[in-house]
C-alpha cells in the first residue's frame, strides 16, 4: 500500500501522513523519487498512531475533553506526596511521579501568547479554548517557545495551511501558554502529557505511551521529585555503574527506553546515549548503514579515521561500513531501562565518564 492510499482509509492529508513517514522512517538518498510501498508493519504502526484522527478543518481542531480520555485511563498506583523517593522508587512509581508533573503543569499560571519567563530546562503547553493544542520541551523553554512564534514556524505554517488568513493574529488572540521547569523528567513528562492530553497539533506521538488517569495526583510529589533530583540522579549514576556489560553480539535490549554505555576492547567508555526504544536505537548503531547512526559517524571518522563517501550522504563505503560493525563487535554494552529521568541520567554519566565519542553535554 502506498501512503497516498493509506492516508484516503485514514481520511487524513496525504502531505502529513508523508510527514509522519519521513520522521520515523527516513528514506535512503537513492529511495528518494521512487514510489513509496509500505511494509504490513508499517502499515499497521500508522493505523494505531493516526487512529480516530480526522482532517483538518478550517480552524484548529478541538480534541475530546480530557476529562472524558480519562474515564479510559489506566490507573496509577498511589504514591504518599511526602515520600522520598529512591532511584528504584522513582523507576518503579514513575507513572505516579508523571501523573503528579502533569497536574503541577496544568497548575501552573496561564498567560498570553507572547514570550515566556521560564529560561530553564522545562515542559510547556500550548492552549486553544482551554483544549490542549501542542505540548513540548526544551533545554529553554523562552527560547523554543519563541521559535513556535516565528511568522514561518511550523505551527504557523500549519494554521495557514488550514485556512488561517493571519495566523500570528489568531495565535495572539486565542492561544494560551503554559511552562513548567524541570529537573529530571523532562522528556517523560512530556510524552506522558500528550498521552494523556492528546493535543491536537502532537499527533504523530499520541501513540508513543499508554494514558493514566491523572486528575487525582497530587503535584506536591512531583515537586519533592524535582527538589530530590541532584540526589536522585547520584544514585541513578551508581546503579547505571553497577550494571555488567555484555558483548555487543550478544546483547538482547528490551523495546523500551533506557541507556546505553558503550564501552572499547580495553574497558575505556566510548559512547554513552540514551533513547525512548532501546532495541531500535542499538539495532540501527549495529546496522550496515551510518545514515541513521550518530554513534557509527563518529566511531568512523574518530576512531577509525575514516572519511565519507562522496557519492553516500553522512555515510561511508561499503567496506568502510564493514569495518565500523567489526570494530563494535569488540565492543561491549551495558543497558539499563528506565522508566524516568534517562536524558538527565545520560548528562550525569557524560560528565562523570567523559566518553570520547559524546559531544552534546560535554
Amino acid at each position: 500500500m502506498r501512503p497516498e492510499e493509506l492516508a484516503r482509509e485514514l481520511g487524513i492529508e496525504g502531505k502529513r501522513l508523508r510527514g509522519w513517514l519521513r520522521n520515523r522512517w527516513p528514506r535512503a538518498p537513492e529511495e528518494r523519487g521512487l514510489a513509496w510501498y509500505l511494509t504490513d508493519d508499517q502499515i499497521a504502526e500508522v493505523r494505531r498512531a493516526f487512529a480516530g484522527a480526522r482532517p483538518r478543518s478550517s480552524g484548529t481542531v478541538v480534541v475530546r475533553s480530557p476529562a472524558r480520555l480519562e474515564d479510559r485511563a489506566a490507573a496509577v498506583p498511589v504514591v504518599p506526596s511526602s515520600a522520598r523517593l529512591s532511584w528504584s522508587d522513582l523507576q518503579r512509581h514513575a507513572d505516579a511521579v508523571l501523573a503528579s508533573g502533569l497536574r503541577d503543569l496544568l497548575g501552573q499560571r496561564s498567560v498570553a501568547w507572547g514570550p515566556v519567563d521560564v529560561h530553564d530546562p522545562g515542559v510547556y503547553a500550548f492552549e486553544d479554548a482551554d483544549a490542549a493544542l501542542y505540548i513540548g520541551e526544551s533545554t529553554c523553554v523562552s527560547s523554543r517557545v519563541s521559535q513556535h512564534r516565528d511568522p514561518d514556524s511550523r505551527q504557523m505554517v500549519a494554521l495557514r495551511a488550514g485556512g488561517i488568513a493571519d495566523p500570528v493574529l489568531h495565535a495572539a488572540s486565542r492561544f494560551r501558554i503554559r511552562a513548567l521547569p524541570v529537573e529530571i523528567g523532562r522528556l517523560e513528562l512530556e510524552a506522558f502529557a500528550i498521552a494523556c492530553l492528546r493535543p491536537s497539533a502532537n499527533l504523530m506521538r499520541r501513540a508513543s505511551r499508554t494514558a493514566y488517569a491523572y486528575r487525582d495526583a497530587d503535584p506536591e510529589l512531583w515537586r519533592r521529585v524535582q527538589s530530590d533530583s541532584t540526589a536522585l540522579l547520584r544514585a541513578g549514576v551508581r546503579v547505571a555503574g553497577d550494571v555488567a556489560p555484555v558483548a555487543w553480539r550478544a546483547m538482547r535490549p528490551p523495546a523500551g527506553a533506557g541507556l546505553y554505555i558503550l564501552r572499547g576492547a580495553k574497558g575505556n567508555v566510548l559512547y554513552v546515549g540514551e533513547t525512548d526504544a532501546l532495541a531500535e536505537r542499538l539495532g540501527t548503531h549495529g546496522g550496515a548503514r551510518s545514515y541513521f547512526s550518530a554513534l557509527r559517524r563518529h566511531v568512523g571518522t574518530e576512531l577509525l579515521g575514516l572519511s565519507f563517501a562522496p557519492y553516500v550522504r553522512r555515510g561511508f563505503a561499503p567496506a568502510d561500513e564493514a569495518a565500523i560493525t567489526a570494530f563494535l563487535t569488540i565492543c561491549t554494552v551495558a543497558i539499563l531501562p528506565l522508566a524516568f529521568g534517562r536524558w538527565e541520567l545520560e548528562r550525569e554519566l557524560v560528565h562523570e565518564l567523559r566518553p570520547m565519542l559524546n559531544r552534546e553535554h560535554a
